[in-house]
C-alpha cells in the first residue's frame, strides 16, 4: 500500500518537473524579460531627463539624448525575437515583437494630397565645407515655399527670396534665415530681428499665403555655448498663439490666421519647448515617424547618423500631410517637405480680427 502511494506521488512529481514544462517556463520568463527590460528601460531614461536642469548647456544636451531614448529603446524587441528564435526556435512571440517594436518605434510617413502649397524648411548648414550643389537641390524640390535656416543659399532656381536678414549685421552666418517663394506666386514674408536671452538670440521667419501663417523657427542653441536664449524665445513664439491660430498681428500674418511651426526648434519632442508650443493648441504632425524621422546629424561635418529629431512640424488648425524628410547637400540637418492647407475652422476668429 505505501508502496503505491509512494510510486503515485513520483509519478505526479515527475509531471511536475517534465522537460517539456520546464522548457515552456523558460521561453516564457525570456519572452517577458525581452517585453519588460527595454520598457523598463525608455521609462528610467524619460525619468532620468526630467532630474537634469534644462537650462544649462551639457545637461541640456544630456536631456535631449535622454528623452529620445525610449523609442531607440524599442528596437531591442527585434534583436531580443532574435535571440528567442535562435534559442528556442519558436516563431510566434519573436515575429510579433519585431513587428510591434518596429511599429512602436516610427511608422512609414504617410500619403500626399497633393492639396495645397508645397513647403521646405531646411536648415543648411552655414559652415558647410562645400557650398556647391545646395541651391540646384532646393530648386529640384519644386516647392512653393523654401525656408532656409542659416546663410548659405543666395539664389534657387525658379524662385524669389522674398525675405532675409542679410542685409544686417550677423553675429554669425548660422544666424541668417531666409525665405523663397516660386516666382509669381504671391506670398508675404518678413524675418524678424533676433530675440531671445542678452546672449543668446535668433530670428524668426514669418510667411503668409493661403490665408496660413508659418511660423519659421530656428530655437537658439543651448549648446555649446549658452543655453539662456532657448526659453525666453519660446515663450515669445507660444504667447502669439492660440489654439493652434495666431492670436496677434505678427509681420504679415492677421490675428485668427491658422498657424504652422516649422523649422529647428533645437530641441526634442517631450522637451520643455516642445511641449510649451503644443500646449498652445498644435499639434506634432511627424511624430507619428518616430525614430524614421530624425534630422540630425545628418552629415555637413558631422556623422551622418541622424538620431534625434529637432526639425518640427507643429500645426494649429492647419491640414498637413505628405510629410518627407530629405537629405541635402553639405547640410546637418535634414530638411522637412510637406503640403500644407487651411484646416476647418474650430472655432470662429475673435471679434477683433480684421
Amino acid at each position: 500500500m505505501e508502496q503505491g502511494v509512494v510510486a503515485r506521488r513520483a509519478t505526479r512529481s515527475g509531471r511536475r518537473r517534465s522537460p517539456r514544462l520546464d522548457a515552456d517556463t523558460r521561453r516564457r520568463a525570456h519572452v517577458a524579460q525581452v517585453v519588460v527590460l527595454p520598457l523598463l528601460l525608455g521609462l528610467a531614461c524619460h525619468c532620468a531627463a526630467w532630474a537634469l536642469p534644462a537650462d544649462r548647456i551639457w545637461t541640456n544636451a544630456a536631456q535631449a539624448l535622454l528623452l529620445t531614448a525610449p523609442r531607440w529603446c524599442l528596437l531591442l524587441w527585434p534583436l531580443g525575437a532574435l535571440g528567442l528564435l535562435l534559442r528556442h526556435r519558436r516563431f510566434g512571440a519573436p515575429m510579433l515583437l519585431t513587428v510591434a517594436g518596429l511599429a512602436l518605434a516610427g511608422l512609414p510617413p504617410g500619403p500626399s494630397t497633393g492639396e495645397g502649397f508645397l513647403l521646405v524648411s531646411a536648415n543648411v548648414q552655414a559652415f558647410a565645407e562645400t557650398h556647391h550643389g545646395l541651391e540646384q537641390a532646393l530648386g529640384g524640390l519644386q516647392a512653393d515655399v523654401v525656408l532656409t535656416l542659416e546663410k548659405r543659399a543666395l539664389q534657387i532656381p525658379g524662385m524669389t527670396r522674398v525675405a532675409d536678414n542679410y542685409d544686417r549685421e550677423l553675429s554669425r552666418d548660422s544666424h541668417g534665415t531666409a525665405v523663397f517663394c516660386r516666382e509669381g506666386l504671391a506670398c508675404e514674408a518678413v524675418v524678424t530681428d533676433e530675440f531671445g536671452s542678452d546672449t543668446s538670440r535668433m530670428p524668426l521667419a514669418l510667411i503668409r499665403l493661403d490665408g496660413v501663417c508659418v511660423l519659421g523657427v530656428h530655437g537658439p542653441p543651448p549648446v555649446p555655448l549658452d543655453a539662456s536664449g532657448l526659453a525666453p524665445y519660446m515663450a515669445r513664439l507660444a504667447e502669439a498663439l492660440d489654439r493652434g491660430r495666431l492670436a496677434r498681428a505678427w509681420g504679415p500674418c492677421r490675428v485668427g490666421d491658422p498657424a504652422l511651426v516649422a523649422g529647428d526648434l533645437n530641441a526634442v519632442p517631450g522637451s520643455g519647448p516642445h511641449r510649451l508650443l503644443l500646449s498652445r493648441g498644435l499639434t506634432d504632425v511627424v511624430q507619428p515617424q518616430g525614430i524614421w524621422a530624425g534630422t540630425w546629424p545628418a552629415g555637413g561635418g558631422w556623422p551622418d547618423l541622424p538620431v534625434m529629431r529637432l526639425d518640427h512640424l507643429l500645426a494649429g488648425q492647419v491640414q498637413v500631410d505628405g510629410v518627407r524628410t530629405l537629405r541635402l547637400p553639405g547640410a546637418d540637418h535634414k530638411a522637412l517637405r510637406a503640403w500644407v492647407r487651411p484646416g476647418v475652422m474650430l472655432e470662429p476668429p475673435p471679434e477683433d480680427a480684421p
